[in-house]
């Protein structure tokens, strides 16, 4: 009893210098972070963008998000895919002291959620912005972040989280949206919202561990894009180097060994790939292909990957590196199918050129060829020309927007260019049929006829430069029977005998161009 009570001041002081350095502990935790993101707030921008035309399955709409300064010599922001758009777009930056800078889109990835904007550094003259560093070191569960952002429209505003999944799938946005696929992605808890996109997701150092893309309304869940693919095209960039990208268009899904072993994987292999990949709990099996598509011709849904020219892969890390450095070359896959090792070649095709250049511009209606990201929700081959929005007689004659337009007065038009051309030869008034389908009926050719009408819209075609970074245009002439239309019709005077009235009722149809009031 009395060597108890000798020991009892021993173990409350024991107590009591714990609870103490825990909470410096915590306090100098806190001290770095605010060191940290004091010191790196100022390469964060706001990113104000407009879309002026629908595109590729999004509305015309302004938005705002945010980016974060990857290269402040040469000027290039790093945001996300789903910001920067494939399509038509004007952005400016808003930095921390609220000076403001013009954006030019520089690179947007065809499939994953990254892309990157260019300014004139010269542009900002009150501040010197912090340039981030893309962190060298994988990430890790556990891991303490900082998400700083324009979360909900409010500039720079900082959430934390813990990193909890670094092999999470790919959100899916819903149907006719844009989606990420052949990636895994990283989850935390930080209740991200709306303008928290293109968010760096920062460590206690201040480097960017990755990239800020999405989350779940549901939860407070958020999804961040890993680094890997975007140093890649970072520096490729910077050495002024193309970003090759290739293809199977083909949708992997990683799938556990538990599942495997239903699809025909034996114990053997099992035991060969745990071994050789002992962080993975899988392996990638197919799980869509586009039709008429050289894989398609092959492979089938539950098909194992097992190798690639003899090479064993298990991540998709591995296979976008062996497709990228085989654009419009020929592989050897060998998958495993119900228990039966089998080799196919196939083609790999360049993903850049599978994302839609031109739009024409026709009665209120925009219109481009088919993407790769629509074509995986119809499950279409990429041809035929997709209604990007509806207007004028398109819409009136039932057209919806994003629909797929195949045979157009009498000929299959698999471009946009080939739409054009049509439109070209066909005089004003004339009255065409068309072929389309839709997302109701996808497996089903709806017919319409469509008066072509010049009136009140004009006729463009708009391709993307590379080197203007926007959409030049050609606007073509009204041409036909009724060219002069810019005259006001002349009104026309009926005198209606009252004794005869009933045969004088018609029935009026119209439409109208514009709202107004």
């Amino acid at each position: 009893m009395q060597a108890t009570s000798r020991l009892l001041p021993f173990v409350l002081l024991l107590i009591f210098v714990s609870v103490i350095l825990t909470n410096c502990s915590n306090k100098n935790s806190e001290e770095n972070w605010n060191q940290t993101v004091n010191r790196v707030s100022s390469g964060v921008v706001s990113i104000q963008t407009d879309f002026p035309v629908s595109f590729d399955g999004k509305w015309n709409h302004s938005g705002y998000a945010t980016g974060f300064i990857v290269d402040a010599k040469r000027g290039i922001i790093l945001t996300n895919r789903h910001v920067i758009s494939p399509g038509p777009i004007t952005a400016k930056a808003v930095l921390v002291n609220n000076e403001e800078i013009d954006l030019t889109p520089l690179y947007f990835d065809p499939v994953h959620d990254f892309g990157f904007f260019k300014y004139d550094p010269s542009q900002i003259q009150h501040i010197e912005p912090h340039e981030f560093k893309l962190s060298d070191e994988p990430p890790k569960i556990g891991e303490s972040i900082r998400i700083i952002g324009n979360d909900a429209g409010q500039k720079i505003s900082i959430l934390d989280g813990t990193i909890s999944r670094l092999d999470r799938d790919a959100p899916n946005y819903g149907k006719g949206k844009y989606n990420d696929f052949n990636i895994f992605y990283i989850q935390a808890a930080t209740s991200t919202t709306g303008g928290s996109s293109g968010s760096p997701v920062i460590n206690v150092e201040g480097e960017a561990v990755a990239l800020n893309a999405g989350s779940e309304t549901k939860s407070a869940n958020a999804f961040y894009v890993p680094l890997d693919r975007i140093k890649f095209a970072l520096r490729n960039l910077q050495n002024d180097q193309a970003i090759a990208r290739g293809t199977l268009k083909t949708t992997f899904k990683s799938t556990s060994y538990v599942e495997l072993k239903r699809l025909g994987m034996t114990p053997e292999l099992e035991s060969q790939y745990r071994a050789q990949y002992p962080e993975m709990k899988g392996l990638l099996v197919v799980d869509h292909l586009l039709p008429a598509s050289p894989a398609a011709e092959h492979l089938s849904v539950g098909d194992i990957l097992l190798q690639i020219d003899k090479q064993t892969l298990a991540t998709f890390t591995e296979l976008e590196k062996i497709l990228n450095s085989k654009v419009d070359d020929e592989i050897t896959v060998k998958i495993l199918r119900q228990g039966q090792e089998l080799s196919f070649p196939l083609r790999v095709d360049d993903l850049h050129a599978l994302s839609p250049t031109s739009i024409v511009k026709f009665d209120g209606g925009v219109f481009h060829t088919l993407s790769y990201q629509q074509a995986r929700h119809f499950n279409k081959p990429i041809q035929g020309v997709y209604v990007a929005s509806s207007g004028g007689a398109f819409g009136s004659a039932g057209v919806p927007a994003k629909s797929v337009i195949t045979e157009f007065n009498g000929q299959q038009v698999n471009s946009v260019e080939a739409f054009n051309t049509q439109l070209l030869t066909i005089e004003n008034g004339k009255k065409i049929n068309l072929r389309y389908f839709d997302f109701s009926t996808h497996n089903t050719t709806n017919y319409a006829l469509v008066e072509i009408k010049r009136k009140w819209f004009e006729h463009s075609y708009c391709q993307k430069s590379t080197e203007l970074s926007h959409w030049p245009c050609t606007t073509y002439p009204s041409s036909g029977p009724d060219a002069n239309l810019d005259q006001d019709d002349n009104p026309v005077q009926t005198v209606i005998d009252s004794g005869n009235l009933q045969d004088s009722l018609v029935n009026v149809s119209f439409s109208s161009p514009y709202s107004i009031q």
